[in-house]
């Protein structure tokens, strides 16, 4: 037997991510704007309702961190065409709730290199230098 307290968090984290695929799949089909967030709407209602159901603090405020505060403020920018739910759908609900907004990685350049640069073994004998005198 499960705790009730586990499975509240399974069922609640299951409902977001099923939420999450929702506002992926339809809601990227309507234009951003007002009609995006009346669709998206019930699902902020949702987020924010959803964490009351716990009890435990240890679960609980994760939860509330994620899905409350991160995952309808992505959900607000995704609803206003900021692409917060812009990844693909497999890495879509992993990176919804996420701080960060994920870019396109960019190519790395060779760093050319700077003659007022200090390298590692100048600064180590430097400071050795200036604490023994």
């Amino acid at each position: 037997m499960v705790d009730p307290e586990i499975q509240a968090v399974t069922e609640i984290w299951l409902t977001a991510i099923v939420s999450l695929i929702f506002c992926h799949q339809i809601a990227a089909r309507i234009p951003g704007g007002a009609a995006r967030l009346l669709s998206v709407l019930p699902i902020i209602y949702l987020f924010t309702t959803l964490p009351l159901r716990l009890s435990s603090i240890h679960l609980g405020a994760p939860t509330i961190f994620y899905l409350v505060w991160l995952g309808n403020f992505k959900l607000l920018l995704f609803s206003f065409n900021h692409q917060a739910l812009s990844p693909p759908l497999r890495r879509c609900p992993s990176t919804a709730s996420y701080p960060s907004a994920s870019s396109p990685s960019k190519p790395n350049r060779p760093q050319l290199p700077n003659p007022h640069r200090i390298t590692n073994v100048q600064f180590f004998f430097c400071s050795n230098a200036a604490f023994w005198w």
